[in-house]
């Protein structure tokens, strides 16, 4: 079993203990940016043996993973988890590729009645988006290069306008400027 198997199938047997060491695990390395390797899986890095060692569909389900593991936290933990360089850019990334996963039909699949911290994945698709704006809006806009910010408009402007114009209107160029707030 891999360690983010019972946050995409939350109904199997002995998930409850791991669920808690998922969360456990992420409050002692929410705080290093290195955590978030883990979930970009078409990257080049460290972590890359972790997609080596796991199937094709735990790999491809990450971004279920990375929201349903988020959105179960303590306030205190997710704003954490905000203030971690290169947070915004992950869950912009996982947010895409979960709208993607979603409209494709790829989903975790339940076959169990569902448990009190297994969510459907719309609603899990509503939340991420909730919070994503929320992050959004609450981010300096400094957090992304001007390079890194226009490929995220880019990507979400078909799959997510609302998501590209928060992106555009609160970490844009013109959120620089403090003369911009009067017009």
């Amino acid at each position: 079993m891999t360690v983010c198997q019972p946050l995409l199938y939350p109904q199997e047997r002995n998930n409850q203990k791991a669920w808690s060491l998922c969360s456990e695990l992420l409050s002692v390395v929410v705080d290093s940016a290195d955590w978030l390797l883990i979930f970009k899986s078409n990257e080049q890095s460290v972590y890359q043996s972790v997609t080596m060692v796991t199937s094709d569909e735990f790999t491809r389900l990450m971004p279920w993973a990375f929201y349903s593991l988020l959105l179960q936290q303590s306030p205190d933990l997710l704003q954490r988890a905000v203030r971690c360089p290169g947070f915004l850019h992950t869950a912009v990334l996982c947010y895409i590729s979960l709208l993607q996963l979603f409209l494709e039909g790829h989903t975790p699949t339940s076959t169990a009645e569902p448990s009190e911290k297994q969510l459907e994945p719309s609603q899990i698709l509503s939340d991420a988006k909730q919070f994503l704006l929320r992050v959004i809006s609450q981010t300096s806009p400094t957090a992304l290069s001007s390079s890194q910010r226009r490929q995220l408009e880019s990507q979400c402007a078909d799959l997510d306008p609302e998501v590209a114009a928060a992106l555009s209107v609160h970490l844009g160029p013109q959120s620089l400027s403090p003369e911009m707030d009067f017009l």
